[in-house]
C-alpha cells in the first residue's frame, strides 16, 4: 500500500498567498499611476474570510500569518500599490456555515470597498460564488464548487479534485512500474465535510473509472475523531492497493496513525 496525501503545506500557503497578494498589485500597477484628477486612497482593502477557530483553524491560521508576511513584503519593501498600502479584514467565520454571509456583508462595509477576498475555503466559496459576481469582488479559492461555473473566482493552485487527479496519475504509473497487472485498488479516506469531499468530485471519480482504478471503499470521519483505526481496518479487508485521504493538518496524522496500526502501510 502507498498512502498518498495532498494536505495543505504551510510554506506552500504563505508562497501562494504572497502571489494573491501580488495579483492584487499587478492589475493598477499596469495601469497609469494616479492623475490630478484620480483621487488616491490611504489604504487598499483586501478581506480574509476564514475559520480561524474552528475545524480548519490548524491550516487556516498558519496561512494568515504568510499572508501577514507578504503584506509586509508588499507594503514595506515594495512600497505598497503606487504608495499605497494593501490592509487586510480578518472575518473568522468558526467553519460555520452560517456565519460566512454576515461576515462577507460586514467586510463589503469597509471602505474603500474591498477588491479582493482571499482563499475561501471550501463552503464559503461556493455559498458567496454568485454575490461575488454580483458585488464585482474577485476572490481565490481551492475547490472547484467556488470556482465553477466560472465567475468571479479564481483558483490558487490546482483544485483540489485537480490534485487528486495527480495521485490518481501517480499511483497509476507507480503500478506499472512494478510490472503489476490488473486493476489497481484504492481506499478514500477523508473529512466529513465540504473541504473533503471537495478531493472526490464526480469528476475525480469518473477519471479514476477512466485509468482502470478499482476503488474499494469510501471512509468519511469527522473533524473531531481522533482515532479511525475501526475504518481502516474495515479498508484492510479489501485489500487495497493504495488509499488517499482528503484531509489537512491533524487528519492525516490521524489518518496515518490508522492505516499503519492495522499494516496498510506496506
Amino acid at each position: 500500500m502507498e498512502g498518498a496525501n495532498m494536505g495543505k503545506r504551510f510554506k506552500l500557503c504563505t508562497m501562494v498567498l504572497a502571489l494573491m497578494i501580488i495579483m492584487a498589485m499587478i492589475i493598477p500597477a499596469c495601469t497609469a499611476g494616479p492623475t490630478a484628477t484620480t483621487a488616491k486612497p490611504e489604504k487598499i482593502n483586501i478581506v480574509y474570510i476564514g475559520d480561524f477557530s474552528g475545524p480548519y483553524s490548524a491550516s487556516v491560521g498558519p496561512a494568515r500569518y504568510g499572508l501577514e508576511d507578504a503584506l509586509g513584503y508588499v507594503n514595506n519593501d515594495l512600497g505598497g500599490v503606487h504608495g499605497v498600502p494593501i490592509v487586510c479584514v480578518y472575518a473568522d467565520t468558526e467553519g460555520k456555515v452560517e456565519n460566512t454571509v454576515p461576515a462577507y456583508q460586514r467586510a463589503l462595509l469597509q471602505t474603500p470597498k474591498p477588491i479582493y477576498f482571499n482563499g475561501l475555503d471550501s463552503n464559503s466559496g461556493a455559498i458567496l460564488h454568485d454575490r461575488l459576481i454580483e458585488d464585482e469582488v474577485i476572490a481565490s479559492s481551492t475547490a472547484d464548487s467556488s470556482v465553477y461555473p466560472y465567475g468571479n473566482t479564481i483558483g490558487t493552485w490546482p483544485l483540489y479534485c485537480d490534485q487528486m487527479g495527480f495521485v490518481l496519475d501517480w499511483a497509476l504509473n507507480k503500478w506499472k512500474a512494478e510490472g503489476k497487472t490488473g486493476k489497481p485498488k484504492i481506499a478514500i479516506f477523508g473529512w466529513d465535510l465540504a473541504y473533503g469531499h471537495a478531493f472526490w468530485t464526480e469528476a475525480a471519480k469518473a477519471y479514476a473509472a477512466k485509468l482502470g482504478f478499482d476503488v474499494v471503499g469510501e471512509y468519511w470521519f469527522p473533524v473531531t475523531q481522533l482515532d479511525i483505526t475501526p475504518l481502516a481496518a474495515k479498508a484492510k479487508e479489501l485489500n487495497p492497493d493504495f488509499t488517499f485521504c482528503g484531509a489537512t493538518s491533524i487528519g492525516t496524522v490521524v489518518w496515518a496513525k490508522a492505516i499503519n496500526s492495522v499494516g496498510l502501510n506496506n
